[in-house]
């Protein structure tokens, strides 16, 4: 009896250990954008097939129904287009959403879109990020919002999680960066 409980006990170690591991740090898949839904998220048929929804990590774009939000929606697809892009999975959200950074012929679209004024960083997760990472993404930021960038360009940008708030959508409402 004790060997059985073993051998189910290893089964089910190795089953947790299968089911975590595409999403551990810095385990990369890369596959074909399927859609860009909004500035901040994608669908994507990873390299064995699998599709996934994947949600940009350390950034945080308008929703579409903002302002700047169309916009920031284009932007990424014009980005990707028909590109096989890689991404490094960081973990999940919430919503059971792989957290990842994207990255087309090795550059980092996460940072790029808050380099572009496309979305803020997500300071509020910040602690999710390396600390290059973070200098790397206030600075990105700091720079689009003095050169008026994207929705910089706007007389009162009003970010995402504020819209949200007041617009009660989602149960992140409550994070800030």
């Amino acid at each position: 009896m004790k060997a059985i409980s073993k051998y189910f006990i290893l089964l089910g170690l190795l089953a947790m250990h299968a089911l975590a591991w595409p999403i551990t740090a810095h385990h990369i898949v890369s596959g074909q954008v399927d859609q860009v839904v909004d500035g901040d998220t994608i669908h994507l048929t990873d390299q064995h097939g699998m599709k996934r929804k994947i949600r940009l990590q350390g950034i945080d774009a308008p929703e579409t129904q903002q302002a700047w939000g169309k916009q920031s929606t284009k932007w990424l697809e014009k980005q990707i287009g028909d590109h096989v892009v890689e991404v490094v999975l960081k973990g999940r959200d919430g919503y059971g959403r792989d957290l990842g950074v994207v990255l087309l012929n090795g550059e980092d679209l996460n940072l790029k879109a808050v380099r572009e004024g496309q979305a803020w960083w997500y300071k509020h997760y910040a602690k999710d990020q390396s600390p290059e990472d973070r200098e790397l993404y206030a600075r990105a930021q700091r720079d689009a919002k003095i050169q008026y960038k994207g929705l910089w360009s706007q007389k009162r940008p009003e970010a995402p999680w504020q819209w949200r708030k007041s617009h009660h959508i989602g149960k992140h409402n409550k994070a800030a960066p």
